[in-house]
């Protein structure tokens, strides 16, 4: 599969159907009358930029889109997509007179609001994982290479596995032995449906070539492309639920000990059990959000049991002087829903990242005539008069704009400029 050591929310196989690559020939993969790679159009890739000095490699592809990513997350307010957020740390906003609101209220009398790093909330919590199953190739298995198209190559993975979740999307498959670990699940699945008793996926057979046939050292003849009619592909994978655990706990809050008189050793007002100093006293809470849009979320002291969250006093009887937060938050398409991929990223913010990666590619797209003239063209600095004797105009807004000056930054900003206000998430203050 293309994947990468690099976690990105754009899957690889995304950016390669948006650039127009070969999704196999991205994989690694090539054959003699079923996905060729002749030498008028050689544009097989591979897993390190180490392989194959004079090509631009999957990893380098990953990081580039994680920086783009994270550029839109900046101007944005909040990520592209869905993403775990573990101990943030936030600083309650206080009232410069510590006589005028007295607790942890706000003026309205509601427990005191502060804005998260990241908008767009979908709840507070962690990620948790359960292996479902581990499903294999044999009869039964649960994992079945087909021929849908009947041209003698089985480019169609099914996998079916017994559930009684209602929620497709929230069903993953991996490469086996990973422990769900997200720069090993295989993706875009092309559907998820759950039918029955079971959820039923399917993958084209690429996305399924074993990792360690794509890491091979080169030798003296360098780097071979994988035979896709050959046997390179796994023969089992897992598939876990991945979601958002909201039962465990979701805040910490977290207090300075303090002493009446340091100098003389007096513990009467210190907070917490020992009166240990050098630490922070913690007790744990949960958090909800007020304004998911704008990220702003309430912490309040709670334990969680019997299926629900109990507010409890403060340990200390002061408001916290730190909160350390656990959360989900990113944006959702309209079209995610069961049935499809189930990749979250709206198709708008795929193309926009996929542009603002390409630039930030140093060796740029190798491959066929028109991967590399498409490249260049996207990488074209706008802000200069070409050798070719071309002339461009830029306003000086988009002369300034914050991704750059090339064809591709400037057209990423155009769309991303046109968004409204409510689209983007604005820094408030809390009282």
């Amino acid at each position: 599969m293309p994947r990468a050591s690099i976690p990105t929310l754009l899957p690889l196989d995304t950016f390669a159907k948006i650039v127009g690559i070969n999704p196999a020939h991205f994989a690694g993969a090539a054959g003699g009358t079923i996905m060729p790679a002749t030498g008028a159009c050689s544009d097989v890739w591979f897993q390190y930029d180490w392989q194959s000095t004079d090509r631009t490699s999957r990893e380098g592809v990953a990081q580039a889109i994680r920086e783009a990513e994270e550029d839109v997350a900046r101007w944005l307010g909040y990520w592209p997509g869905p993403k775990f957020f573990s101990r943030e740390l936030v600083r309650p906003h206080k009232h410069h007179r510590v006589d005028a609101l007295g607790g942890n209220l706000d003026a309205a009398g509601m427990v005191k609001a502060f804005q998260t790093k990241w908008g767009r909330i979908i709840g507070g919590g962690r990620r948790a994982t359960t292996l479902l199953a581990t499903v294999t190739t044999g009869v039964g298995g649960g994992m079945v290479y087909s021929d849908g198209d009947t041209d003698t190559y089985s480019e169609t993975v099914t996998i079916t596995v017994a559930t009684a979740l209602t929620d497709a999307c929230e069903i993953k498959v991996y490469f086996a032995g990973h422990a769900g670990d997200p720069a090993w699940e295989i993706r875009p699945a092309r559907t998820k449906v759950i039918t029955g008793a079971n959820v039923v996926m399917t993958f084209w057979a690429w996305q399924f070539i074993t990792p360690a046939l794509q890491e091979a050292f080169p030798t003296d003849a360098g780097v071979n492309a994988q035979n896709i009619t050959g046997a390179i592909y796994v023969a089992s994978a897992d598939v876990y639920r991945e979601y958002l655990d909201s039962t465990q706990v979701s805040a910490q809050l977290l207090w300075e000990n303090q002493t009446a008189d340091l100098a003389l050793g007096d513990c009467t007002v210190c907070g917490g059990s020992g009166c240990e100093v050098c630490v922070h006293t913690t007790q744990d809470g949960c958090l909800h959000v007020r304004d998911s849009m704008q990220g702003l979320a309430v912490v309040v002291p709670a334990t969680y049991a019997s299926g629900q969250w109990s507010q409890d006093p403060f340990d200390v009887c002061r408001e916290p002087d730190l909160i350390r937060i656990w959360y989900q938050a990113g944006d959702k398409s309209d079209e995610f829903q069961s049935g499809y991929s189930c990749e979250p990223m709206p198709h708008w913010l795929e193309e926009v990242i996929t542009w603002l990666a390409v630039c930030k590619l140093e060796r740029g797209l190798c491959g066929c005539k028109n991967l590399m003239a498409l490249s260049q063209d996207w990488r074209r600095d706008l802000a200069h008069t070409p050798s070719d004797g071309d002339s461009f105009f830029l306003a000086e807004r988009e002369a300034s704009n914050p991704f750059g000056t090339m064809k591709a930054q400037v057209r990423a900003w155009r769309r991303l400029s046109t968004l409204s206000r409510g689209d983007r998430m604005g820094k408030v203050a809390v009282v």
